[in-house]
């Protein structure tokens, strides 16, 4: 094919094509995208960034009886800028994409070749296009070892209000340290929204809370159930139901409630802020008198209570009609 016309550069994450092997007609043969960022702080994501960033697309030069499967990741990690959920890859990554060739691998003589285009992000994001050539050669027995292995049961899922819900199968016995499903499809979910997830014996049912500005609905749903530590399986659910109730496991309701010091020393803040307020100072000035009156006759701190009234009426009455237009006020501010 003619040389494309370069687009932009792949200076902050640069990638290359690897091929394993020789392409066999009717056998799956794997190519390798392996990515390294020039530098720490530049990152690339996952085939749904999430709620910003921008998956990669890939245009490979095949024979047309040639079949190019899905593109398999490794586990990506959460990274939340701004209440934005980013699904992306920190540091050398790689994409298998497997390809089943045609009647026509016989006499291919290669190369592949093709292009991508991809995301490089830090403070700022820089679009990437490379041009690519495959190569021999590769660390393919990591590479196949970093991808999210695929789960050897259907999983299930529905639309329940304004929540995704899927089961799961997964055996009770497994530790979930840092569990978190990153959903493929686009525009389904709240990425950033906190996951529930409960353990119905050997079904982990997770709950995540719909976008509210995307489709609402799916035939079809694939992810990657993340276990915590860069560790996880890639599962695929149809529409089918979901067991309730069962054991909380992480997520939402899991948040520690706060320490006991720390409600104590907020009740005590908001009942000093309670006692300077204006319309606070004619009851701590009864307490007052009637904790310095303490032990004297009933007749006499009646007659002290008459008076205060009197004074109270007198000269108070400012800071009560205060008091009283800010109740108003809060009043009217509720109504609207």
């Amino acid at each position: 094919p003619a040389p494309r016309a370069p687009l932009f550069g792949s200076d902050r994450i640069g990638v290359v094509l690897y091929a394993e092997g020789q392409p066999v007609a009717g056998e799956e043969w794997l190519l390798a995208l392996h990515f390294t960022p020039s530098a720490p702080e530049w990152h690339g994501y996952w085939s749904n960034p999430g709620d910003a960033g921008e998956g990669m697309r890939l245009a490979l030069d095949l024979p047309p009886d040639w079949e190019v499967g899905e593109a398999r990741y490794p586990v990506p990690k959460r990274l939340v800028l701004s209440g934005l959920m980013n699904h992306i890859y920190e540091g050398p990554y790689t994409i298998l994409v497997p390809v089943v060739p045609g009647p026509s691998a016989a006499g291919f003589a290669g190369p592949v070749t093709g292009t991508v285009d991809y995301l490089a992000c830090s403070d700022i994001c820089v679009p990437q296009h490379a041009e690519l050539t495959a190569r021999a050669g590769g660390d393919f027995a990591r590479w196949r070892a970093a991808i999210a292995p695929p789960l050897d049961a259907t999983a299930r899922f529905a639309v329940q209000g304004k929540a995704l819900r899927i089961a799961i199968p997964l055996p009770a016995s497994m530790a979930l340290p840092d569990p978190h499903v990153f959903v493929a499809n686009q525009r389904l979910v709240a990425h950033a929204a906190p996951q529930t997830f409960r353990r119905v014996g050997d079904v982990l049912v997770a709950e995540i809370p719909l976008d509210d500005y995307g489709t609402g609905k799916a035939v079809a749903l694939e992810g990657i159930l993340a276990f915590g530590d860069g560790i996880g399986v890639r599962f695929a659910a149809e529409l089918g139901p979901v067991p309730s109730g069962g054991k909380p496991v992480a997520g939402a309701q899991d948040v520690p409630s706060p320490a006991l010091w720390t409600l104590i020393l907020g009740a005590l803040a908001g009942g000093l802020l309670l006692n300077i307020m204006p319309c606070v100072f004619p009851i701590l000035s009864l307490k007052a008198i009637a904790l310095a009156r303490a032990g004297e006759s009933e007749a006499k701190a009646r007659a002290e209570g008459l008076a205060y009234t009197a004074v109270s009426y007198t000269h108070l009455t400012p800071i009560g009609q205060h008091c009283r237009d800010a109740e108003w006020a809060a009043l009217a501010d509720g109504q609207k």
